[in-house]
């Protein structure tokens, strides 16, 4: 499979799937799918692709197509990936895998039935800065690590202007599910999986019907807790902060998505400043669509798989049903 089609649905972060996969040798964009047609024709001329369809049902029929991004709104991902891989493509999803844990454990069932390549594009892994950062607590700089950390900080006020038919303002959706499900992959895939969540939300931005700030203490299946905060009615000159920290029984390990660089600060480092460790800087969608483009030549699973997306969703599931009820929450468990 040296040489591969690819298609995208949805042309909002599915500009960046098109670049991505356009920058990869062997792979050609023969297609996309947006609702509104203007944006169809526009990314049509802009890049360079054939084909374009209004209706994604229409693109799958085409058997020349091999494998298929999904970027279309949270809520149409269970439908679009189930039928994606009744169809035989090999899919990358964006997260969240779904919006609901009944479609997503769905998705998992078929994409282990097709034996089709199924990745959920989870691209902050990809960032060399938090893959540095999880291969220095695996190697034990910090020790044993007993508690993690992860912000996901956003002034979102600027929606109120892009006016009713946004998206996300027709539709609206718990913010859970589209901001922090990158810090619940971020803290899974360092600490592991997590079984409890007690959280709480406030409401803020007044344009906004649901819950869009939230604090959630989590528990680990090994013993260790956590936290994770989710903040998107904040007033912010840089609008947007992403942080993950570890802490260990001799230091502790800090990254963000908006520098190259992991801080390690432990009282055994040499000097009275904790050390910063460079990492190269990187484009984390672009390193997860090579890798899932790898993982098709190859036919090896990838990196983060349905079931990965889907105790995700789990986790996002439990921490607002347990705001919403004033309770810990158990996370149901998602087969392997």
């Amino acid at each position: 499979m040296d040489s591969l089609r690819a298609a995208v649905i949805g042309l909002g972060i599915g500009r960046r799937h098109i670049q991505a996969y356009q920058a990869l040798p062997g792979v050609e964009v023969a297609a996309v799918v947006d609702a509104d047609s203007s944006a169809l024709i526009n990314a049509q001329r802009e890049f360079g692709i054939a084909h374009g369809f209004t209706d994604y049902r229409q693109l799958l029929e085409r058997a020349d197509i091999d494998l298929v991004s999904i970027c279309t709104p949270d809520r149409l991902h269970a439908e679009q990936a189930l039928a994606a891989l009744e169809a035989g493509k090999h899919v990358l999803c964006e997260k969240p895998l779904a919006t609901r844990s009944e479609d997503a454990a769905a998705i998992v069932h078929k994409a282990r039935v097709t034996g089709r390549t199924f990745m959920v594009c989870h691209n902050y892994r990809f960032m060399p800065q938090f893959a540095q950062l999880r291969q220095l607590a695996q190697a034990g700089e910090v020790g044993e690590l007993f508690y993690a950390g992860s912000s996901y900080i956003q002034d979102l006020y600027f929606m109120e202007a892009l006016g009713p038919d946004y998206w996300r303002l027709k539709d609206p959706q718990d913010f859970y599910l589209g901001g922090a499900i990158h810090n619940v992959d971020l803290l899974r895939w360092v600490m592991g999986e997590i079984v409890e969540v007690h959280a709480y939300a406030t409401h803020v931005m007044p344009f906004y019907p649901i819950d869009d700030n939230y604090v959630t203490n989590v528990r680990f299946a090994n013993g260790r807790i956590g936290q994770l905060l989710l903040i998107l009615g904040a007033r912010l000159k840089d609008k947007f902060l992403v942080e993950l920290g570890v802490y260990g029984a001799e230091g502790a390990l800090k990254a963000t998505l908006q520098q190259p660089a992991v801080i390690l600060n432990r009282n055994r480092a040499p000097g009275d400043q904790p050390q910063t460790i460079a990492t190269p800087s990187a484009n984390g969608h672009e390193q997860a669509i090579a890798h899932f483009v790898e993982c098709v030549r190859r036919g090896e699973e990838p990196a983060i798989t349905a079931v990965d997306g889907a105790r995700a969703v789990a986790v996002c599931e439990a921490a607002i049903r347990s705001a919403r009820e004033g309770k810990p929450v158990h996370v149901e468990p998602i087969p392997a």
